[in-house]
């Protein structure tokens, strides 16, 4: 099986696209920490950056301007979804930027599409189960209900 047998189809929610060329672009989100007097510091490792995938790739064929609006509706949807590039497979992402160039000539046409998409690779949600339990995010009803006994054991309501 060689390389080109590997290649998947691109696509987005399900539209396809004949890609030229991706851009991957990644890195990691750290904290300095210098220190006084002394030379370098420490950083912490907060994770990976949201990867960043800029495609170069066109639409072509007897129906590429029906094609090239319907991706153009589904690139202004709310949500993201499954786009499916030839040599990353399948990821989970919404895309931020987009310009789409209509070439028309006697011979037909084709669009060509720049098109900026940004991983979801985590729900927008905190992830409450995940918290340490002294955690403010995490709820505590028998702190909440000390503090309600509290507040109703200050309020006299007789005076």
């Amino acid at each position: 099986m060689s390389w080109a047998d590997t290649l998947q189809t691109a696509s987005y929610k399900g539209l396809e696209f004949i890609v030229r060329t991706v851009e991957l672009t990644g890195g990691k989100k750290g904290d300095e920490h210098d220190r006084p007097k002394a030379k370098g510091g420490s950083i912490e490792d907060l994770g990976n950056r949201i990867s960043i995938y800029r495609v170069d790739a066109f639409i072509a064929g007897d129906k590429w301007i029906e094609e090239t609006h319907e991706l153009k509706l589904v690139l202004e949807e709310i949500d993201g979804g499954e786009l499916v590039l030839p040599t990353y497979g399948a990821i989970e992402a919404i895309p931020t930027s987009w310009t789409i160039v209509e070439n028309v000539t006697e011979e037909g046409g084709q669009a060509q599409l720049n098109i900026e998409f940004k991983e979801i690779s985590v729900p927008n949600i905190p992830q409450i189960e995940d918290a340490p339990a002294e955690s403010p995010m995490v709820f505590q009803p028998d702190v909440v209900e000390l503090s309600a006994e509290h507040y109703v054991a200050e309020i006299n309501l007789d005076d």
